[in-house]
């Protein structure tokens, strides 16, 4: 009889053996040498293939799935057009939209590379996409609702101010500006009619402005002394309409975006035009107010000084001045008035516009007045 445990052992190499002829490491028989048979079947063993996804697209296989499905692994990678879809919906109409055809749907969440145009656009109720209006079969329409509230976010408009600045033109411009008189009408706090036209306010005349210039009342002036006004408010109302047409209305775009999220523009410089006065306090410190007894005596004070130069108030007092004061009305006091004469020292009309959601517009004129 054969010796099958002879023949066995011929089969069943011993450990050593296999180690130096399969792999020649002495190290391999050091390990298998603890194992038993199925042990040492398994160890040498072949590695199991390596399982693709079904899509054989380099990207798929690189990112992990977004969502999991049953069955094939699904990457959801949102397009802008697919077969589905690009011959109802093009490209040029998707506006903010994506589509992801896996789920036949539509999201408004790709704003990255909308410019502040398209994104203002994307805000507005009168504009409409493709998503919104086009029926694809078994695709539901976008919410056009939903779009406006978040483009607005994405845009950190106030909803306040934006209403107002839709109300005019639906924001292609702003609305019109008609006087400084009627900007007090659109927000009580704006005053340039107040305090920088003559006969529009507290500044009626020369002497309103001299008051003001001198005794800082009412309304002190700068750190400078000077008050300054337009001798009409026609000169205003031209002042601002210049700085209005030259840059409200040239930079509307930026500037409407301004107004929408809240914040002030910056004040707007125009030339000088005629039709101004300006008046400085003569003594020093010019941005202290000079006290009361400083005024001319025929004013309530204790001065023969005029009030402003060349003030015909100072010739009618010293014609009838009393005979012991006659001698205070001199030349070298009419030519040292307690406020002179600042024009040449102008330069530019400052006109400054405030933003404000419960304004018309969601802007006014504060003020405008010439300054150096």
């Amino acid at each position: 009889m054969k010796d099958l445990s002879s023949s066995h052992r011929n089969v069943q190499r011993s450990p050593a053996s296999v180690s130096r002829s399969s792999t020649g490491d002495l190290s391999m028989a050091s390990k298998l040498a603890g194992m038993d048979y199925p042990q040492q079947e398994s160890y040498l063993a072949p590695a199991a293939p390596v399982q693709l996804h079904l899509e054989s697209d380099a990207a798929n296989i690189a990112t992990p799935p977004v969502q999991m499905m049953a069955g094939p692994v699904v990457q959801m990678k949102p397009v802008k057009t697919h077969g589905d879809i690009s011959s109802l919906i093009p490209e040029a109409q998707m506006g903010p939209y994506m589509y992801i055809p896996e789920a036949k749907r539509f999201i408004a969440n790709d704003w990255s590379g909308l410019s502040e145009d398209q994104l203002w656009n994307a805000c507005l109720e009168t504009t409409s996409y493709g998503p919104e209006t086009v029926d694809v079969p078994d695709v539901a329409k976008s919410d056009k609702t939903r779009r406006i509230e978040m483009a607005r976010r994405r845009l950190g408009v106030v909803e306040a101010a934006m209403k107002q600045v839709l109300a005019h033109n639906n924001g292609d411009a702003p609305r019109a500006f008609t006087s400084v008189l009627d900007e007090y009408g659109k927000n009580n706090h704006a005053h340039c009619h107040d305090r920088h036209v003559y006969g529009a306010g507290t500044i009626g005349d020369r002497v309103a402005l001299a008051y003001r210039a001198g005794w800082r009342i009412p309304f002190a002036p700068g750190a400078d002394g000077v008050a300054s006004a337009f001798k009409n408010i026609a000169t205003a109302n031209s002042a601002v309409s210049s700085a209005i047409t030259g840059t409200l209305v040239a930079n509307w775009k930026t500037l409407r975006l301004k107004i929408a999220r809240g914040s002030q523009i910056d004040a707007i410089d125009v030339p000088l035009p005629g039709n101004i006065e300006a008046l400085q306090k003569t003594d020093d410190p010019v941005g202290t107010a000079y006290a009361d007894t400083a005024k001319p005596k025929y004013r309530g004070g204790n001065s023969y000084r005029p009030l402003y130069p060349g003030e015909p108030e100072w010739d009618s007092a010293k014609g009838s001045a009393p005979e012991n004061e006659k001698a205070s009305y001199s030349d070298t006091a009419k030519a040292n008035p307690l406020t002179k004469d600042a024009v040449g020292s102008l330069s530019k009309v400052h006109v400054v516009i405030r933003v404000d959601s419960s304004t018309d517009g969601g802007w006014y004129v504060l003020t405008a007045y010439p300054c150096s």
